[in-house]
Order: structure tokens, then C-alpha cells, then sequence
């Protein structure tokens, strides 16, 4: 009997038998029909779990940092306003990405342990426009849980500003409701809630994120372009782009 180990951290999280199993299934084609029927499988998933019908979505190999920078670089242009509701480490990480693509950024930080009010949300971007807004759901680093549909009603009033949360800490073990509370982008990883090793970057753009996107034009990224994998994402199989992580898609 293999002994475990005992990992007492917000993730990676200990990994059922059954998902190393799959992990460890022989490595077949990107465009072997099973990787294409499991792919379609874990797209409508990611759909389940996240409560959207409309949203589409996407899995690229990569973490949860790879997510938070394809959503930022496929919604944000140079010069472009982002407000960062910050509630610790990771909510920072966003401030730090968005401007090495040169990117405004403002910042609303709550103490370590505590969450930014949401009045004061409402008054920030009552102030001035801003092109996009980002959330933690949950910071791993403070495990603050940010009132989220609280803060969709406030944004719902402000239908310029793109709503994108990061929910690497929260998918899975939290309620999340993309359609409902209006959430333009949402992206996760594997390695917390949802169970799996790390590897694998998930998001999920709204129709209104997707015309965001094809309004930028060109942008300054290749491998994150989202209109790069969307003709994959909507069709497995169907063609190439960039070959994926299989055994983790397999888990």
C-alpha cells in the first residue's frame, strides 16, 4: 500500500485514486476520437460547474497565473483602465501582470483578512470608466471570500466594464453563477477545489467578453489568444492549434 502524504495546504490538494489512474492512462493522440469525446466531456463540465449555459469555454495546458494573464491580455488593450479589487497576494498578482501590458490600473485593498467594502466599489467606478474590473473570489493567501454576487449587482449597473473573477481557490467548493451574476470571464485551475494535479488553466468568456476580444484586433500574445483555441474549443477535434495536455484532460 502506497503511503501518502499528508498535505495540510490550500493546494495542491490531495488527489483520489481514481483521478491518478486516469492520470496515468496511455497517451494517445490529441485527435484520438476518446481524447475527443473526454475533452467535449470536461468543457460541458466546466460549463456545469461554473452555472452557465452561454459562456464558453476553454482549457489550456497551464495554471491558474496562465489564467489570469489570458484573461486580462485577451480583454485589455495599452492604456485601457482596470480596477483591481484586491483582498491579498493573488489579487495583487493581477496589478503586476496588467502592467507589463502597460495597462491603468487602480487598486481598492482591504486589510489582510478583511474584504473591500462593496459601497466602496460602487463609488469607484461611479468616479470614472474602467474597462474591465477583476475579483477573487477567494485569496488563497488570506482566505478571504469576496461577496460576490453582491458585487455583480453592483456591476451590472456599469455594462462597459467587463467583470472577470479569479476562482482558482473557489471553483468547486464554492456556488459560482456566471449567467446569473453576470461574470464576464471566469477562470480556475485543477489543483484546489476541483481535486486534479495542477496543469491544466479553465476559463469561461461571456458572448459579451468574446465580442471584447474581437473588438482588440491583434494583441501582444500568441499562445493566450483566445481566438486561437476557440475554433478547438467549440469543435474538438476539428483541428490544431497547440497540442494539449492529454493525460491531465484524461483526469
Amino acid at each position: 500500500v502506497m503511503k501518502k502524504k499528508l498535505m495540510m495546504i490550500p493546494g495542491p490538494t490531495p488527489v483520489d485514486q481514481s483521478v491518478l489512474d486516469a492520470l496515468s492512462k496511455e497517451t494517445i493522440s490529441h485527435l484520438d476520437p476518446e481524447l475527443v469525446k473526454t475533452l467535449k466531456e470536461t468543457l460541458n463540465d466546466l460549463k456545469a460547474v461554473v452555472m452557465t449555459e452561454k459562456g464558453q469555454p476553454f482549457t489550456i495546458p497551464g495554471t491558474g497565473t496562465l489564467g489570469m494573464e489570458t484573461a486580462l491580455v485577451n480583454s485589455l488593450k495599452k492604456g485601457d483602465r482596470l480596477l483591481v479589487v484586491s483582498h491579498g497576494f493573488f489579487g495583487d498578482r493581477f496589478v503586476e501582470i496588467a502592467r507589463g501590458y502597460s495597462i491603468e490600473v487602480e487598486v481598492l485593498a482591504s486589510e489582510w483578512g478583511k474584504i473591500v467594502e462593496v459601497e466602496k466599489i460602487a463609488q469607484k467606478l461611479k468616479e470614472k470608466s474602467f474597462s474591465a474590473i477583476t475579483v477573487t473570489h477567494v485569496d488563497t493567501s488570506t482566505g478571504v471570500c469576496a461577496p460576490l454576487e453582491e458585487v455583480a449587482e453592483v456591476i451590472k449597473r456599469f455594462p462597459e466594464t467587463l467583470f472577470i473573477v479569479d476562482a482558482v481557490c473557489a471553483t468547486g467548493g464554492i456556488e459560482e453563477r456566471m449567467d446569473d451574476w453576470g461574470v464576464d470571464i471566469v477562470f480556475t485551475g485543477n489543483q484546489k477545489a476541483i481535486g486534479v494535479p495542477p496543469g491544466l488553466a479553465n476559463l469561461v468568456f461571456s458572448e459579451k467578453a468574446l465580442e471584447r476580444r474581437n473588438a482588440l484586433g491583434n494583441i501582444s500574445s500568441y499562445y493566450m489568444d483566445i481566438n486561437r483555441w476557440l475554433p478547438i474549443m467549440c469543435e474538438p477535434g476539428s483541428g490544431y492549434f497547440s497540442t494539449h495536455a492529454i493525460n491531465m484532460v484524461n483526469a
